[in-house]
């Protein structure tokens, strides 16, 4: 008795995502027929597997803003996986936030085969801000003692942009607050002008004190011309001058 066999193939999600369906057909010489039907799925449900190892994040970071790291790109991940079927495909999401102070990132990383079989996603994580505080880069200027000066000569000092343009920062600008007030008088006096440094995100560096001392140590100077006396006056005492 002669068989007939035929297959169909019905494709389904993806290229391994399938069914088929097979069929057996035997005639007897007296016309009966007998059919058998046979039908298999296949699926890929395997998702992929890790066999490298993951990169890992960092906390605490001392960089600014624009030194976030990018962390691995979808490839660097993609390399560490393998799939039963087909090709691995990687997904990177993640945007920093915060400012040169405290900011922070997660990369997420959805790791797919073609059949949309899902490992379990990946999270890398930075955090970090700015932790230095300004950095001399010029030379302070000093300050005197023993001055011969009055009280309303006193020295005003070097203005809080002296001292900022002598300092530069890592992420941003640099701020200095003035401080001190002379103290004294004419004949003794003195004043320390203190000087905080700090950047953008409350770093300080070792703040700066510049002291002047002083008071009038120069006697009086004669600016007129003085009366002279006279010898040999022909006086009674009591007509003396």
């Amino acid at each position: 008795i002669p068989v007939e066999y035929s297959e169909e193939r019905t494709d389904g999600s993806c290229e391994y995502n399938y069914t088929l369906t097979r069929t057996w057909s035997a005639t007897g010489i007296c016309g009966g027929t007998l059919t058998h039907t046979q039908e298999i799925t296949v699926q890929d449900v395997t998702a992929p597997v890790l066999t490298g190892v993951l990169p890992q994040g960092e906390t605490g970071m001392n960089l600014c803003f624009d030194q976030i790291p990018e962390g691995p790109d979808a490839d660097d991940i993609k390399v560490l996986y393998t799939d039963n079927c087909g090709e691995v495909t990687v997904v990177k999401s993640g945007t920093p936030t915060g400012d040169n102070c405290s900011w922070s990132v997660t990369y997420l990383y959805d790791i797919t085969d073609e059949c949309g079989n899902a490992a379990d996603p990946v999270s890398i994580t930075y955090t970090g801000g700015d932790t230095e505080a300004p950095v001399l880069a010029g030379t302070l200027p000093q300050g005197e003692t023993g001055m011969n000066l009055c009280f309303d000569q006193i020295p005003e000092g070097p203005d809080a942009d002296d001292i900022k343009v002598l300092y530069t920062d890592n992420c941003g600008e640099v701020t200095v607050v003035k401080s001190g007030t002379p103290t004294g008088d004419n004949c003794s006096w003195s004043v320390t002008y203190l000087y905080d440094i700090t950047d953008e995100c409350g770093n300080a560096t070792d703040p700066v004190s510049i002291t002047y001392t002083g008071g009038d140590t120069e006697a009086p100077v004669l600016t007129g011309v003085l009366p002279q006396g006279e010898t040999g006056m022909n006086l009674c005492f009591d007509q003396i001058p």
